[in-house]
């Protein structure tokens, strides 16, 4: 549910609380990816690069396949503005494409 409400924050810009749900959940689940990819994009498009950067080294520690480019297998978004900005985030925490 923390992970949904971490969504819900990001489709609407709101990041930081974005962030603060998507924390919530991690901490309950260190290894929880859907989380974890969520404080990466949150934080990387609201400026906070170190937390991103750190988060995308922990996606990368669990998943050390995953890509930017499969992004829309990975997450809940189908609206094409939703997915793009969720992917720049990705990128500003240096995922690799």
């Amino acid at each position: 549910m923390q992970t949904a409400m971490a969504l819900a924050h990001f489709v609407a810009g709101r990041y930081d609380e974005s962030v603060f749900w998507a924390e919530k959940a991690s901490r309950e689940d260190p290894n929880f990816l859907p989380a974890i990819r969520i404080i990466a994009t949150s934080a990387g498009n609201s400026g906070q690069l170190e937390q991103a950067q750190k988060a995308a080294k922990r996606v990368l520690e669990i998943d050390p396949a995953f890509r930017v480019s499969s992004v829309a297998d990975h997450v809940p978004l189908r609206r094409p503005d939703d997915l793009a900005r969720y992917a720049e985030g990705l990128r500003r925490a240096g995922l690799p494409e």
